[in-house]
């Protein structure tokens, strides 16, 4: 495996991606501005154009920011072109470095499309979500980008780990969650903090439900970001400062996130807290972008021989791939919960759990919420060990499940 580091063969490459980063998080910002300040249609129904011009009218406000915002994503097209001829004509053979640049061109492309149905379909509530979300993934990969250029090539099967994973997913469905909110209005129906409106339960509005829903989340993923930072301090400082260093910033993003929100809340939803909660929260999605990369990097690194692996009877008993040391004991009790795959069923449970509180019938009652969770991870769990058991034979041949109760 070659570790050679990307470093100065790549500079070119890594100014473009850090410049298109920047003005991928400037866009997504902007589009905010153009959303919360009613711009979407400033320049009509008119794309490329501007109602029929190519520069705007400087005396309508609405026609400057959407125009504004227009030739900000046509400097980000740019960026992200130059970025993919970079990768095709310097780096071909670099598939760490091409794969990635063209992946941005690809999603640039759709992202272009989705803004042209988007102005077309008068800025509907779900064009906006959906063109947010293809955003995200855009500035995600562009991230990566970066990142590749400044350090050594990926070492092939490396695996992240749950409590990051966890942490992504919630991040992402609040992110999710939070487009519904803003494009839908919905912050008026839930005013307070951290309370809606100084109740505990949801409120009797569908859009008040929909804020409340947000708020949750948004509370579990500041409790997962908290798991993972003490996760990440107990890695050992020499090695893994970089992984520490990732799991801080996603906390004091996260925590900075929700100040701002608190004061948006409060303050009845001024502008500009709202563009400001908009970019912290593109900050945050990049933070969890760069610990994802960094912990897949760090079990990439310090992954252990296969020969040494295969010699242990139990994905228990193997040498910690994250870590490059000796791992518990095996045990029984472990390898069953293992079988029933308890990470995934976290995320299915969290979905299960949130849509509970928000129909008509109003706060359920512990009892049936603990049964239901029960429930679901029973009926979920069964059938992952039942999956597990008849696909114990492909198990085998893979690194990542190798080490899976069965095959092992």
């Amino acid at each position: 495996m070659s570790h050679d580091v990307a470093g100065d063969h790549a500079r070119l490459y890594r100014r473009i991606a850090v410049a298109a980063v920047i003005l991928a998080i400037g866009l997504i910002t902007l589009g905010g501005v153009v959303r919360i300040t009613g711009s979407g249609m400033g320049c009509g129904d008119h794309w490329p154009l501007c109602n029929g011009r190519i520069f705007p009218n400087l005396s309508d406000t609405l026609e400057v920011i959407e125009w504004s915002h227009r030739w900000v994503a046509s400097l980000l097209s740019a960026a992200i072109l130059a970025l993919a001829v970079v990768a095709w004509r310097k780096h071909r053979g670099e598939g760490y470095l091409r794969t990635p640049a063209l992946l941005a061109l690809g999603i640039l492309i759709v992202q272009v499309l989705l803004g042209a149905v988007t102005v077309k379909l008068g800025t509907a509530a779900p064009a906006v979500v959906i063109h947010l979300t293809n955003a995200m993934f855009l500035l995600a990969v562009l991230i990566v980008c970066a990142l590749r250029a400044g350090e050594p090539a990926p070492a092939p099967g490396g695996t992240i780990p749950g409590v990051v994973l966890v942490t992504a997913a919630l991040g992402f469905v609040t992110i999710l969650a939070g487009a519904f909110v803003a494009n839908y209005d919905a912050g008026v129906y839930c005013l307070g903090f951290p309370l809606c409106a100084g109740e505990l339960g949801p409120p009797p509005t569908v859009l008040g439900r929909v804020q409340w829903v947000h708020r949750l989340l948004a509370f579990g993923f500041l409790a997962s970001t908290a798991v993972a930072f003490g996760w990440g301090q107990r890695l050992e400082r020499s090695r893994f400062a970089a992984v520490r260093q990732a799991t801080a910033q996603v906390l004091l993003a996260t925590v900075a996130q929700i100040a701002v929100a608190a004061a948006m809340i409060l303050h009845l939803l001024p502008t500009s807290l709202r563009a400001m909660h908009l970019l912290v929260g593109s900050l945050v999605w990049g933070a969890i972008v760069v610990l994802l990369f960094k912990t897949r990097r760090m079990s990439s690194e310090f992954r252990v021989p296969s020969s040494e692996s295969e010699s242990s009877s139990s994905p228990l008993g193997a040498r910690n791939p994250e870590l490059g040391t000796p791992a518990t004991k095996p045990s029984l009790l472990r390898d069953l919960v293992t079988l029933t795959k308890p990470r995934i069923i976290s995320l299915l449970l969290v979905t299960t759990l949130f849509p509970m509180f928000i129909t008509n019938r109003g706060m359920p009652s512990l009892a049936l919420v603990l049964w239901v969770m029960l429930g679901g991870y029973l009926m979920a769990g069964g059938a992952n060990t039942i999956n597990m058991w008849f696909d114990r034979d492909i198990d085998q041949l893979m690194s990542r499940t190798k080490l899976r109760p069965v095959p092992s």
